[in-house]
Protein backbone atom coordinates (compact mmCIF):
# COMPACT_ATOMS: atom_id res chain seq x y z
CA UNK A 1 0.00 0.00 0.00
CA UNK A 2 1.35 3.37 -0.92
CA UNK A 3 0.53 5.19 2.28
CA UNK A 4 2.89 8.12 2.73
CA UNK A 5 0.98 11.22 3.86
CA UNK A 6 -2.42 9.61 3.31
CA UNK A 7 -5.33 9.76 5.69
CA UNK A 8 -6.84 6.65 7.20
CA UNK A 9 -9.99 7.21 5.12
CA UNK A 10 -7.91 7.35 1.92
CA UNK A 11 -6.12 4.15 2.90
CA UNK A 12 -9.43 2.38 3.57
CA UNK A 13 -10.68 3.34 0.11
CA UNK A 14 -7.49 2.16 -1.63
CA UNK A 15 -7.98 -0.74 -4.05
CA UNK A 16 -4.64 -2.18 -2.91
CA UNK A 17 -6.18 -2.63 0.54
CA UNK A 18 -8.85 -4.82 -1.02
CA UNK A 19 -6.12 -6.97 -2.60
CA UNK A 20 -4.29 -7.33 0.72
CA UNK A 21 -7.52 -8.24 2.52
CA UNK A 22 -8.31 -10.85 -0.14
CA UNK A 23 -4.80 -12.31 0.16
CA UNK A 24 -5.27 -12.57 3.92
CA UNK A 25 -8.62 -14.28 3.34
CA UNK A 26 -7.01 -16.70 0.88
CA UNK A 27 -4.21 -17.67 3.26
CA UNK A 28 -6.70 -17.95 6.14
CA UNK A 29 -8.94 -20.21 4.04
CA UNK A 30 -5.93 -22.34 3.13
CA UNK A 31 -5.23 -22.77 6.84
CA UNK A 32 -8.55 -24.61 7.17
CA UNK A 33 -6.90 -27.60 5.52
CA UNK A 34 -4.34 -29.79 7.26
CA UNK A 35 -2.66 -30.67 3.98
CA UNK A 36 -3.15 -29.05 0.62
CA UNK A 37 -2.89 -31.42 -2.33
CA UNK A 38 -1.95 -29.64 -5.56
CA UNK A 39 -2.19 -32.71 -7.80
CA UNK A 40 -4.93 -34.98 -9.06
CA UNK A 41 -2.94 -38.09 -8.17
CA UNK A 42 -3.30 -39.86 -4.80
CA UNK A 43 0.47 -39.79 -4.27
CA UNK A 44 0.77 -36.19 -5.42
CA UNK A 45 2.98 -33.45 -4.04
CA UNK A 46 1.78 -32.19 -0.68
CA UNK A 47 2.29 -28.70 0.66
CA UNK A 48 3.31 -27.87 4.22
CA UNK A 49 0.34 -25.71 5.25
CA UNK A 50 2.13 -24.04 8.16
CA UNK A 51 5.09 -22.99 6.08
CA UNK A 52 2.81 -21.97 3.20
CA UNK A 53 0.76 -19.88 5.64
CA UNK A 54 3.82 -18.07 6.96
CA UNK A 55 5.11 -17.52 3.44
CA UNK A 56 1.71 -16.15 2.38
CA UNK A 57 1.85 -13.79 5.32
CA UNK A 58 5.37 -12.77 4.40
CA UNK A 59 4.22 -11.90 0.86
CA UNK A 60 2.21 -8.99 2.24
CA UNK A 61 4.53 -8.13 5.12
CA UNK A 62 6.08 -5.13 3.37
CA UNK A 63 2.60 -3.64 2.88
CA UNK A 64 1.83 -3.63 6.61
CA UNK A 65 2.89 -0.51 8.49
CA UNK A 66 1.84 1.21 11.68
CA UNK A 67 -0.48 3.39 9.62
CA UNK A 68 -2.11 0.50 7.74
CA UNK A 69 -2.55 -1.38 11.02
CA UNK A 70 -4.91 1.43 12.04
CA UNK A 71 -7.44 -0.07 9.60
CA UNK A 72 -9.37 -2.38 11.94
CA UNK A 73 -10.29 -4.99 9.34
CA UNK A 74 -6.68 -5.32 8.14
CA UNK A 75 -5.26 -5.39 11.67
CA UNK A 76 -7.75 -8.02 12.82
CA UNK A 77 -7.21 -10.30 9.83
CA UNK A 78 -3.42 -9.97 9.86
CA UNK A 79 -2.97 -10.68 13.56
CA UNK A 80 -5.67 -13.35 13.64
CA UNK A 81 -3.82 -15.22 10.92
CA UNK A 82 -0.44 -14.67 12.58
CA UNK A 83 -1.75 -15.87 15.97
CA UNK A 84 -3.28 -18.98 14.38
CA UNK A 85 -0.02 -19.75 12.62
CA UNK A 86 2.00 -19.30 15.82
CA UNK A 87 -0.48 -21.40 17.80
CA UNK A 88 -0.66 -24.26 15.27
CA UNK A 89 2.82 -24.18 13.72
CA UNK A 90 5.20 -22.41 16.12
CA UNK A 91 8.25 -24.34 14.91
CA UNK A 92 7.66 -23.12 11.34
CA UNK A 93 8.29 -19.56 12.50
CA UNK A 94 11.89 -20.56 13.22
CA UNK A 95 12.34 -21.94 9.67
CA UNK A 96 11.44 -18.70 7.92
CA UNK A 97 14.10 -16.74 6.07
CA UNK A 98 15.82 -14.35 8.48
CA UNK A 99 14.41 -11.24 6.78
CA UNK A 100 10.83 -12.54 7.10
CA UNK A 101 11.35 -13.67 10.72
CA UNK A 102 12.87 -10.30 11.61
CA UNK A 103 10.10 -8.43 9.78
CA UNK A 104 7.38 -10.29 11.68
CA UNK A 105 9.03 -9.66 15.05
CA UNK A 106 9.53 -5.98 14.26
CA UNK A 107 5.88 -5.71 13.22
CA UNK A 108 4.77 -7.36 16.46
CA UNK A 109 6.98 -5.01 18.46
CA UNK A 110 5.60 -2.04 16.50
CA UNK A 111 2.04 -3.19 17.25
CA UNK A 112 2.73 -3.52 20.97
CA UNK A 113 4.12 0.03 21.00
CA UNK A 114 1.25 1.49 18.98
CA UNK A 115 -0.99 4.21 20.44
CA UNK A 116 -4.11 2.44 19.16
CA UNK A 117 -5.35 0.09 21.87
CA UNK A 118 -6.83 -2.36 19.34
CA UNK A 119 -3.52 -2.64 17.47
CA UNK A 120 -1.58 -2.90 20.74
CA UNK A 121 -4.03 -5.55 21.94
CA UNK A 122 -3.40 -7.63 18.81
CA UNK A 123 0.34 -7.30 19.34
CA UNK A 124 0.01 -8.32 22.99
CA UNK A 125 -2.07 -11.38 22.11
CA UNK A 126 0.56 -12.43 19.58
CA UNK A 127 3.31 -11.97 22.19
CA UNK A 128 1.20 -14.09 24.53
CA UNK A 129 1.15 -16.95 22.01
CA UNK A 130 4.90 -16.72 21.44
CA UNK A 131 5.61 -16.54 25.19
CA UNK A 132 3.32 -19.50 25.86
CA UNK A 133 5.12 -21.62 23.27
CA UNK A 134 8.47 -20.51 24.63
CA UNK A 135 7.38 -21.48 28.14
CA UNK A 136 5.86 -24.86 27.19
CA UNK A 137 8.95 -25.80 25.19
CA UNK A 138 11.09 -25.05 28.21
CA UNK A 139 13.00 -22.51 26.14
CA UNK A 140 14.67 -25.40 24.30
CA UNK A 141 13.13 -25.02 20.84
CA UNK A 142 14.76 -23.50 17.78
CA UNK A 143 12.25 -20.65 18.00
CA UNK A 144 13.32 -19.99 21.60
CA UNK A 145 16.95 -19.83 20.52
CA UNK A 146 16.11 -17.42 17.69
CA UNK A 147 14.07 -15.23 20.04
CA UNK A 148 17.05 -15.05 22.37
CA UNK A 149 19.28 -14.09 19.46
CA UNK A 150 16.93 -11.51 17.90
CA UNK A 151 17.32 -8.14 19.53
CA UNK A 152 16.75 -5.61 16.72
CA UNK A 153 19.15 -3.03 18.06
CA UNK A 154 18.39 -3.77 21.69
CA UNK A 155 20.78 -5.55 23.97
CA UNK A 156 17.92 -7.67 25.33
CA UNK A 157 16.30 -10.65 23.62
CA UNK A 158 12.94 -10.13 21.90
CA UNK A 159 10.57 -11.26 24.67
CA UNK A 160 12.47 -9.42 27.42
CA UNK A 161 12.66 -6.21 25.37
CA UNK A 162 8.96 -6.41 24.47
CA UNK A 163 8.01 -6.98 28.11
CA UNK A 164 10.14 -3.97 29.05
CA UNK A 165 8.23 -1.92 26.45
CA UNK A 166 4.91 -3.02 27.94
CA UNK A 167 6.03 -2.17 31.46
CA UNK A 168 7.29 1.23 30.31
CA UNK A 169 3.91 1.87 28.73
CA UNK A 170 2.25 0.94 32.02
CA UNK A 171 4.14 3.81 33.60
CA UNK A 172 2.82 6.36 31.08
CA UNK A 173 -0.56 8.00 31.04
CA UNK A 174 -1.40 6.76 27.54
CA UNK A 175 -1.28 3.03 28.33
CA UNK A 176 -4.58 1.15 28.12
CA UNK A 177 -4.60 -0.99 31.28
CA UNK A 178 -7.03 -3.47 29.68
CA UNK A 179 -4.13 -4.67 27.53
CA UNK A 180 -2.68 -6.40 30.57
CA UNK A 181 -5.73 -8.70 30.62
CA UNK A 182 -4.93 -9.71 27.03
CA UNK A 183 -1.42 -10.89 27.86
CA UNK A 184 -2.59 -12.88 30.86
Amino acid sequence: LTHANRTLKELEEDSELDVVLRLLDLVTHMMDWDVVDFSNQPSGNKCDVGLAGFMGLSAILNMITEQTLQIPQLCDKFFSLLMNLIELYPDKLATLPEAVFTGLLQLIRMAVSCDSSSVASSGCKTIGHIAYYNFTSGGNSELSRLLQKFSSGNTEPFLAATCRTLLAQCMTYSFDVSLLNVVG
